[in-house]
């Protein structure tokens, strides 16, 4: 409103530059009801003071109860807004955060009255009264900072000018005891194969307050915060510190910092040796590889780890097998102890049956009898060396699986020829062993076959017979329900002794888009858009060469002429005007091709490769329907010999593409029309009609063989292009059940269409056959 000065705390008052004809009304105010808690004031008017020359003498003092307004009276009764002046007073010190005991704690005033000019801090101790320190404030940030090492009282005391001065309410700081750090404890500080532990904060108070986690840093931001007093840490590989604090009341204690020490997973060791499939009981030898530097090897007989029965620098463990056992190997970093992942290898070893006996067995027997008898008394007597008789047997075990075959004496020495079986863990055939003669036990269970076997077939062994270490095929199987084979090999060191056998490997096709995979590992995607028209020819083949007219069986000439894929008019052909009008159509060969759609997505083929012997390679790729859908066989590296085989929408087999026709694609990029004359000599093309029946069908280098069916479905008629030449059919007739009882030739011009369809239900079903007495 007006400038003022203000002396002696507000007793003396006087406007600056006073207005003339103004009048100066001064209201004293007074607050009855002020608490330090300051929520709504309550003035009331004591007294008004008035002055034409705006100067006002001996006033109460302005203190935060007492305060003035002042208003201008331009004209009578006429006042201006008024001016307050004073009656502002300092509010309590408020602590900032927690006061903790020998630690920096900070006070702040949450405003200062206007009109105050500067402001000191006051501290005292409680138990010191007169211990009073004095600390000028800082008017922008109105915060006091002091280290709380005792119980003090804190307050505030400003001045408004003139020796005026304000005074806030004391605040009581009492800080509180820091707690102790607190221990930690692990339950695994050191983690292999990339693991996790717990973290536990330990100590006398560990149960109560605030537990902070930290990560590398002290002084990050805490990954973890609440009453419980342990951490749950993530995987780790590589070795990290944590820190653990406690606090009470808002007070931290010193952070506690923990190593854990961490490393990445170990890698399974790779097989190099081991047996290749069961054998019969004794030393076997395994052999891996895959440790490097700081690593050795341990052996386990279980997945358990107090299984250990090696724990040595070598990849090389021996010992005598009698039973099947499956071993497991790992690799150990010999710095620290941590065991990487375990590799089983399976010792499937034979069961023998040395101690059965034929008592323990059941037993299955087939007599022949080759001479005549009507004495069942007489059959055990008769004699098999002389031809009498042949006796086969067959003993079973105690699941009824046959585990040895017997032909009592019938090799050339009199000796019974025996074969025996062996299964492993799940009833499944692995080794096929060759048979073998023996005098023993003549007639009767051989206990010692297997050892028997090797024995007949070993160097040295005399006889005229080959001589073999491994006298048995092998299989292996797949490791799951299914058991399929996936390795075959023949008898004999030069085929199981030598790991030479038939493959089998089973996967998917890849993905076509990844930048990985061989253009020839691309399968195409091919569809079938054929118009059923064209599956019917109407025309003879070849071309039409006309000299002169041709007439009808009436003498008129024929005005409509049909070829494929030409018509020939030679020289001198003429027609007279009084001809009629001649017409000659050209009717095209058949323009159904198959549609290439892109590539087989990833996954949607099952891909089986086998391979021989000889290193031979074919593959089969086969939908989720079971149809095959490509054959191929290796030529060389990048080559194969490629057979394409592709379905209708019915799932019916509409063309096949052999490695000739596949091979000029690829060379065309797969453009059919640029290579339609050749596809034509090289593929094979099906139709058929609305019940799922073969009506036409074309091989390279033959033309369509058309086929007609009666109402069961039975062909009845067929014709080759040769036979459309002739104007000729073969028929087939059959009897009531179904059987072909005649065939022989029928003569016609008509199409196939047209002879299907009276034919339906006017043909003769079947031939009736006399009936003979």
């Amino acid at each position: 409103m007006r400038d003022l000065t203000i002396t002696n705390c507000g007793q003396n008052l006087m406007v600056n530059n006073p207005e003339s004809g103004v009048i100066y009304h001064l209201k004293h105010q007074e607050d009855s009801l002020f608490t330090n808690i300051i929520t709504v004031r309550h003035w009331v008017t004591k007294e008004t003071f008035t002055s034409s020359t705006g100067v006002f003498s001996n006033l109460p003092p302005i203190n935060h109860l007492n305060r003035y307004v002042l208003h201008l009276e331009t004209a009578p009764t006429c006042l201006s807004e008024g001016l307050v002046i004073g009656g502002n007073s300092l509010p309590s010190p408020v602590l900032l955060g927690a006061s903790c005991k020998n630690k920096s704690t900070s006070v702040t005033l949450p405003w200062l009255p206007g009109g105050v000019t500067s402001f000191v801090w006051k501290r005292r101790p409680v138990s010191d009264t007169n211990a009073i320190s004095t600390t000028p404030g800082d008017m922008a940030s109105l915060t006091y900072s002091f280290l709380s090492d005792t119980n003090y009282e804190v307050w505030a005391e400003a001045s408004i000018g003139e020796g005026c001065v304000m005074t806030s309410p004391k605040t009581t700081v009492t800080p509180l005891l820091v707690p102790l750090a607190p221990g930690v404890a692990a339950d695994a500080p050191l983690l292999c194969n990339a693991s996790t532990t717990l973290l536990r904060a330990t100590g006398s108070s560990n149960t109560a307050g605030i537990v902070r986690w930290y990560k590398d840093d002290p002084n990050s931001t805490p990954i973890q915060v609440g009453s419980k007093p342990y951490l749950l840490t993530e995987k780790l590989s590589t070795t990290t510190t944590y820190y653990v604090s406690l606090s009470h009341g808002g007070c931290e204690s010193p952070k506690t910092a923990f190593l854990v020490e961490a490393y990445t997973g170990l890698p399974k060791p790779t097989l190099v040796g081991a047996p290749l499939g069961i054998e019969k009981a004794g030393q076997k030898t395994l052999t891996v590889a895959g440790a490097q530097a700081g690593q050795e090897y341990v052996w386990y007989t279980s997945q358990d780890d107090h299984s250990l029965v090696a724990d040595n620098n070598t990849a090389t463990y021996a010992a005598n097998f009698t039973q099947t056992q499956v071993m497991y190997v790992a690799l150990k970093n010999d710095k620290v102890g941590c065991v990487g992942e375990k590799l089983a290898i399976p010792v499937r070893i034979m069961p023998t049956y040395a101690n059965v006996t034929e008592a323990d067995l059941n037993i299955t027997g087939v007599q022949t009898l080759r001479v005549k008898e009507t004495n069942q008394a007489n059959l055990d007597a008769l004699s098999v060396t002389n031809r009498q008789t042949f006796w086969d047997k067959v003993y079973l075990d105690g699941l009824g699986r046959p585990i040895q075959s017997l032909s009592q004496q019938t090799s050339p020495g009199g000796a019974d020829v025996v074969k025996a079986v062996v299964y492993d863990e799940i009833s499944r055939t692995p080794l096929t062993h060759l048979p073998y003669t023996s005098s023993e036990n003549l007639k009767g269970f051989k206990p010692n076959a297997i050892t028997a076997i090797e024995s007949f077939y070993a160097d040295g062994a005399g006889g005229n017979r080959v001589t073999t270490s491994k006298p048995y095929a092998l299989t292996t199987f797949e490791a799951s329900p299914l058991n399929r084979a996936f390795a075959q090999y023949a008898p004999g060191n030069s085929w199981v002794g030598a790991g030479k056998g038939v493959t089998t490997d089973l996967w998917t096709n890849p993905d076509p888009h990844q930048a990985s995979t061989a253009s020839f590992d691309k399968v195409r995607l091919l569809e079938v858009n054929n118009a059923l028209a064209n599956a019917e020819v109407t025309v003879r083949p070849g071309e039409l060469t006309l000299s002169t007219l041709q007439t009808k069986s009436n003498g008129q000439p024929v005005t409509h002429y049909q070829a494929e894929p030409k018509i020939v008019l030679s020289e001198g052909f003429s027609i007279a005007d009084t001809d009629p009008a001649i017409t000659f159509e050209i009717k095209e060969s058949d323009q159904n091709k198959p549609a290439v759609a892109g590539f087989y997505a990833a996954g949607q083929l099952s891909r089986v490769r086998v391979t021989d012997e000889d290193g031979k390679q074919t593959e089969e790729f086969k939908n989720k329907s079971g149809q095959v859908i490509l054959k191929r066989a290796r030529v060389d590296a990048h080559t194969w010999a490629q057979t394409y085989y592709v379905y209708n929408d019915f799932g019916q087999l509409s063309y096949v593409l052999p490695p000739a026709a596949v091979k000029a694609l690829d060379e065309a990029n797969w453009d059919f029309a640029a290579v339609d004359a050749q596809l034509d000599k090289l593929w094979y093309r099906y139709y058929y009609d609305a019940r799922g029946r073969l009506i036409s069908k074309e091989v390279p280098g033959a033309g369509k063989v058309m086929m007609v069916y009666d109402k069961r479905d039975r062909l009845v008629l067929s014709q080759d292009a040769n036979q459309r030449h002739l104007g000729k059919w073969s028929f087939t007739k059959y009897d009531q059940l179904n059987r072909p009882v005649m065939t022989g030739m029928y003569t016609s011009t008509q199409t196939r269409l047209a002879l299907q369809t009276p034919w339906m239900p006017n043909w003769q079903p079947w031939i009736r056959q006399p009936r003979k007495i």
